[in-house]
């Protein structure tokens, strides 16, 4: 959702509606989100659950690129934590934002309870904060 928010539209709403303590405006217009409720209201819950399953392994997937980028070497036996291993000892361990996104992966993965958006979005989360981590780190090289 937040790739569909606007920032003036955001700043719209703010002037104009007092959310909750635990709202969070974003921005996006009402036909972009009609055309997103009509793309997915046909899903069955298990569909659901498994699109939110491969856009936390996605983010997972992206941490490992951004990690091989920035120089930790992986290798085709690496479990998730002999790569989180490897990029603290080259210097790299994202802030605890890698060890978040590497169990939110291994909970997508391996686990049979339902998740939820909020998994979806505290890995999307975690992937904003590595990614910032990195660039920074590459700014000050």
């Amino acid at each position: 959702m937040r790739g569909l928010a606007e920032p003036q539209v955001r700043a719209q709403l703010e002037r104009v509606l007092s959310p909750a303590d635990d709202d969070e405006l974003l921005g996006v217009r009402v036909p972009v989100l009609r055309k997103l409720a009509r793309r997915y209201r046909g899903l069955r819950p298990e569909e659901v659950d498994a699109l939110l399953r491969s856009r936390v392994i996605a983010c997972y997937a992206a941490m490992e690129d951004a990690l091989v980028a920035s120089g930790v070497r992986r290798h085709a036996s690496d479990s998730p934590a002999d790569l989180l291993t490897r990029a603290a000892d080259a210097g790299l361990a994202p802030s605890p934002a890698a060890p978040r996104l590497t169990t939110l992966f291994r909970e997508a993965r391996y686990s049979s309870h339902p998740m939820g958006p909020s998994h979806r979005e505290a890995a999307a989360g975690a992937l904003e904060e590595i990614a910032s981590l990195l660039q920074d780190r590459e700014a000050q090289r």
